[in-house]
């Protein structure tokens, strides 16, 4: 994925993790329809089913721990951009600083290296 800013200042890190915020607020609803869909059970009634064969209870307690993990790291996402807020867009980004936004950052490397190696975007 193409950035407009400089590799290395504020403003790369503040567009990355932006587009990194979007896709896991994307994912985060997709896990939210999941369990939305769990819930309906398998006759699609939309009434809480309180047998365990009428609800899908493995992919109800998947999709809650993805969610979970996904709103963690957004959460991590969201503090370095919130750090990143009042800085210069110019400013060059170093050191154990530069590491930590990076390693922030590898999963969305990957998403965005899936998405050239697949064709896919969302």
């Amino acid at each position: 994925m193409a950035h407009d800013a400089p590799a290395g200042t504020v403003e790369h890190y503040r567009l990355r993790l932006t587009v990194m915020h979007d896709r896991l607020a994307r994912q985060i609803a997709d896990e939210r329809e999941h369990v939305d869909e769990s819930l309906k059970g398998s006759t699609g009634d939309g009434i809480l089913h309180t047998h365990n064969a009428d609800m899908d209870t493995e992919g109800l307690d998947a999709a809650v721990g993805a969610a979970r993990g996904l709103h963690k790291e957004m959460d991590e996402v969201d503090g370095a951009l919130n750090e990143l807020s009042d800085r210069p867009g110019d400013e060059r980004i170093e050191g154990q600083e530069k590491a930590r936004f990076d390693m922030l950052l590898s999963t969305q490397d990957f998403a965005e290296e899936m998405d050239r190696k697949f064709g896919q975007k969302k």
